[in-house]
C-alpha cells in the first residue's frame, strides 16, 4: 500500500543479506485500484531478488503449488479438468497453464488489451465479463 517505503525495502535487504529466506505472496506486477492501475508486490520481489542475488519463494500464484493446493481444497485431484478465471495474464492466465489448467482470462479489472497483444500469452477462453458464464 501506500505505507510501503525505502525503509522497508532496506530493511528486508538487510535481513536477506542475513540470511533470512525471501518468501512472497505473489509475482503480481499490478493490481486494479478505482480506476487506474497500481504496483504490486511483484516489482518488489523482483528489485529484492536482484539486490540480494536470492531467488523467492512464491507461496501464491503463478505457483503450480498454488493451483494443486486448490484443487486438492475442492476434493479434486491434480491434473482434473478445471479452469483459472482472472484478470492477470502472468499470474492467472500463464501461471494456471503451467500447472496443467485452463487460464481464461476476463476483460475486466486491470485487463488491457495492449498487454495481452504483447504478452504472447494466449489465454484458453477470453471472457468480456464473468457473466458470460451463463451464457
Amino acid at each position: 500500500g501506500e505505507a510501503w517505503s525505502y525503509g522497508y525495502m532496506q530493511e528486508a535487504f538487510t535481513h536477506l543479506l542475513a540470511g533470512a529466506t525471501l518468501i512472497a505472496c505473489s509475482r503480481d506486477r499490478f493490481w486494479h485500484r478505482g480506476d487506474t492501475i497500481a504496483l504490486d508486490c511483484g516489482p518488489f520481489v523482483a528489485g529484492l531478488e536482484y539486490a540480494s542475488a536470492r531467488e523467492a519463494l512464491v507461496a501464491g500464484k503463478p505457483n503450480p503449488a498454488f493451483f494443486a493446493g486448490a484443487l486438492a481444497g475442492l476434493g479434486l485431484p491434480a491434473g482434473a479438468p478445471a479452469a483459472m478465471i482472472g484478470d492477470d495474464l502472468w499470474s492467472d492466465v500463464a501461471g494456471a497453464q503451467r500447472a496443467g489448467l485452463q487460464g481464461w482470462l476476463v476483460e475486466t479489472g486491470k485487463f488491457r488489451a495492449g498487454m495481452l497483444a504483447e504478452s504472447g500469452i494466449v489465454p484458453d477462453r477470453l471472457l468480456s465479463s464473468i457473466a458470460d458464464l451463463t451464457q
